[in-house]
């Protein structure tokens, strides 16, 4: 079998037409993701029917691994499943992690907590970790975890110190409190695909709390040694924590120009706002945590452009159009008009 790569798409296609193969990965009632995709050179689509056209070439994809989870062809249009691992606690010896003990510490039961508050959004499957499969503070460990578990990516946190009398921890400041930081983790790629904090920062934005205009909420260290029976003192610093993920791209009021996608039924999508009429094209934009369907891997979107919609109808201030894209539109996005 000949391959060519993108290659043959810059020197210019005159016309498309992918013909799937199906690939037998072990579940013949699962559709696998196509190992090739055949694209004609010039040709008509009648003439790409045949399946020796000239002009035909076949161009090799990548196909996601069995490894990952991502072999199957309907992964693109499931919920994103997320796998909530053991928080690290500074006191909490790994040596006892290494002999089998589950133990109930106050990095499981603040786990617990994250995985009960997360576990109220619909668009996720959560999943919990436990203490025979430990994160030990690496991105790769993470990931590997995740792909055992099943899960599209790992949320795997920490207790993190707050010194004393104005010093770090770092420079000898003894601990008086807590804060919480966790990172979200793409199993497959390893790729960090969010920082959060408890911390409410301007716009929900996730940069680990550092950025200027945060509220920071902490817990103390005699209320971090309970987490289960402090659930109080801590739901404000596991609201802040999962701010990014729990909201996943808040739905706001569009401000002037933009509007507001408020449904959604397979590529026909309602928008509301004033002044668009029919025929007008939008821009849709996103920001959260989405599929892509191109390269299997999780994309955390950040007020990126995602497809577009034409307008075939408007009615009491709702335009009805059809939207074409790369990633799946979802109610919350926002469409901006094309101007160009």
């Amino acid at each position: 079998m000949k391959t060519t790569g993108l290659l043959a798409l810059l020197m210019g296609v005159g016309s498309f037409a992918f013909a799937q193969k199906q690939v037998d990965l072990g579940k013949k009632e699962v559709k696998k993701v196509p190992a090739v995709t055949v694209v004609g050179l010039g040709a008509t689509p009648e003439v790409m029917r045949k399946a020796n056209a000239p002009g035909a070439k076949e161009v090799a994809v990548d196909r996601p691994s069995e490894e990952c989870n991502r072999s199957s062809a309907e992964w693109p249009g499931q919920p994103i499943s997320i796998g909530v691992l053991d928080f690290r606690y500074p006191t909490e010896r790994e040596e006892s992690h290494a002999v089998g003990n589950t133990g109930g510490g106050s990095g499981t039961a603040l786990a617990d907590l994250v995985f009960a508050r997360l576990d109220q959004v619909e668009e996720f499957n959560l999943s919990r970790g436990d203490r025979r499969r430990l994160y030990r503070g690496d991105f790769a460990g993470a990931a590997r975890l995740g792909r055992q578990m099943g899960v599209d990516a790992v949320l795997a946190g920490t207790f993190e110190p707050i010194g004393a009398d104005g010093k770090s921890v770092a420079e000898g400041g003894s601990a008086k409190g807590y804060e919480l930081r966790a990172g979200l983790v793409d199993t497959c790629t390893g790729q960090l695909l969010m920082r959060m904090s408890s911390a409410s920062c301007p716009g929900g934005a996730d940069l680990g709390g550092t950025q200027t205009g945060c509220k920071r909420y902490s817990v103390t260290v005699e209320q971090a040694t309970d987490p289960e029976k402090e659930a109080a003192e801590f739901r404000n610093p596991v609201d802040a924590l999962i701010f990014p993920l729990a909201h996943n791209g808040p739905v706001v009021a569009p401000d002037a120009g933009s509007y507001l996608v408020t449904a959604v039924a397979k590529d026909q999508i309602s928008l509301k706002g004033a002044g668009v009429k029919v025929g007008d094209v939008l821009a849709v934009h996103a920001t959260r945590l989405a599929k892509n369907p191109t390269t299997y891997t999780l994309h955390k979107l950040q007020d990126e452009e995602i497809g577009r919609v034409t307008v075939k109808s408007v009615a009491g201030g709702v335009a009805v159009g059809t939207f074409v894209g790369d990633f799946a539109v979802r109610v919350g996005d926002v469409g901006v008009m094309v101007t160009e």
